[in-house]
């Protein structure tokens, strides 16, 4: 079962899963992306990317969701914040992209999985 951090009117925030990390891999390697979200000195792997999301998901201060919009469970990014870093601002990325259904389906999204996860959604069902 899929873990619905909160949801709002386009999207809902899940928890990131290992099955996800081929996806993720695919996202981070588009080149925009890799240059915004990764890091030009950064090499992106299915083995790092594994060891990534295993860490995220075993951390107690780092959170990482998936944005799937709501009429299709599709995946289309990702939102990830890191509270491990003291020394630095709240560390917060989201990359809107991917998927198969074009732009229509991904305009608006980021502004509704930032917003959904700065007001937390509704309570899932």
């Amino acid at each position: 079962m899929t873990a619905i951090f909160c949801e709002g009117d386009k999207v809902y925030l899940r928890t990131v899963q290992m099955e996800d990390v081929p996806l993720i891999v695919k996202w981070k390697g588009d080149p925009l992306v890799w240059r915004m979200a990764v890091g030009r000195e950064a090499e992106v792997t299915l083995a790092n990317q594994e060891d990534d999301v295993r860490g995220a998901i075993d951390s107690e201060k780092e959170l990482y969701f998936i944005i799937a919009v709501k009429e299709t469970d599709q995946a289309i990014g990702y939102v990830r914040i890191n509270l491990d870093r003291p020394d630095e601002a709240l560390c917060v990325a989201a990359v809107c992209f991917g998927g198969t259904e074009g732009e229509r389906t991904r305009k608006g999204c980021s502004e509704s999985a930032f917003g959904t996860l700065v007001r937390g959604g509704s309570a899932p069902h």
